[in-house]
């Protein structure tokens, strides 16, 4: 990347717009204003990306957006796919895939600025590679999702000099803000981990579902916001508790594949993931005939069926 030193210097790079008018004023694609409390990110109608469908700001608090990367592990079937798909329909990057990535994640919920940075992270990494089919976006995936907020915030973190520029402007009050204007993926969560650090916000994983959240009110340490009601109702179905009980046996033997330096998401996708389909499917039909010690036994069943041999087949004993 030694030729490029800002973001638009990768569109360029794939002959994608980043400036706009006949003057060709530039596009400052990222508004990220900081605040007291957190973050601001203004859309500019005017860029490739603008859709108004969507507000035209967004507000994060500190730590916000350090959550939204991390939580992304469980879109990771779903991510892969969409590239995989992109590796076959287009050579190298251009206008047609930058708004095709974009909206597609932002069908999956992602907001804007997080969209952006990952598009733009695909863009600089495809800058070394040239072309899509040269590209190793799992390992990129990887990289790019493994972020621990609990390990990140413990480390020091310097905000890299290239993809992370910052400018300084006076609001209607006279105050003085610093708005970052060019961004990756990387270069953004570390901005929200100096800031969250800095802040005082404190992580938590989630003893459910192991999605990470941010303890607002200081009496909840254990449960995302998503998960509350489901842990509730888990205290009194010995069903759910059977599924959640070996349902953590197969993410650590994911756990210790990953380890072993082996692919994670190939692993889950081959044993977990059938193994969580077939363990739901039935569980209402055990729970409607009140059979948990059936149950258990089901589970026990699907757990030796779906756990590799030597040779790495599924043991198929059911």
């Amino acid at each position: 990347m030694d030729d490029a030193k800002t973001i638009k210097d990768v569109y360029d790079h794939w002959n994608i717009p980043y400036q706009r008018g006949k003057d060709g004023e530039y596009v400052e694609e990222i508004h990220l204003v900081v605040t007291d409390t957190g973050y601001i990110n203004y859309l500019d109608n005017e860029s490739i990306f603008y859709d108004n469908s969507y507000p035209m700001e967004e507000l994060f608090c500190f730590g916000d957006i350090i959550i939204e990367f991390s939580n992304s592990i469980r879109d990771a079937k779903k991510i892969i796919e969409m590239f995989e798909i992109y590796s076959k329909k287009y050579h190298q990057p251009n206008t047609e895939f930058v708004k095709e990535c974009y909206n597609a994640f932002r069908e999956l919920g992602y907001s804007d600025l997080v969209t952006r940075c990952i598009v733009n992270g695909v863009l600089i990494s495809l800058y070394h590679d040239n072309t899509f089919d040269k590209f190793n976006f799992r390992e990129y995936f990887v990289l790019w999702v493994c972020v621990n907020p609990l390990k990140i915030l413990s480390e020091e973190h310097y905000m890299p000099d290239a993809f992370a520029k910052v400018t300084f402007w006076e609001d209607h009050t006279g105050t003085i803000q610093l708005c970052y204007s060019e961004f990756e993926n990387y270069s953004l969560q570390v901005l929200d981990a100096i800031y969250a650090r800095k802040n005082n916000v404190i992580f938590h994983k989630c003893s459910y579902c192991n999605g990470y959240f941010i303890e607002r009110n200081g009496n909840n340490k254990k449960f995302c916001s998503n998960c509350k009601n489901i842990h509730s109702d888990l205290k009194s179905d010995d069903f759910r508790k059977a599924y959640r009980k070996a349902y953590k046996t197969m993410q650590q033997r994911a756990k210790r594949y990953e380890n072993a330096g082996k692919d994670y998401f190939e692993y889950s996708s081959k044993y977990n993931e059938p193994f969580e389909s077939e363990a739901l499917s039935k569980q209402d039909l055990y729970r409607e005939k009140g059979d948990i010690t059936g149950y258990i036994k089901f589970l026990e069943e699907l757990k030796t069926k779906y756990k590799p041999t030597k040779g790495g087949q599924t043991n198929e004993t059911t």
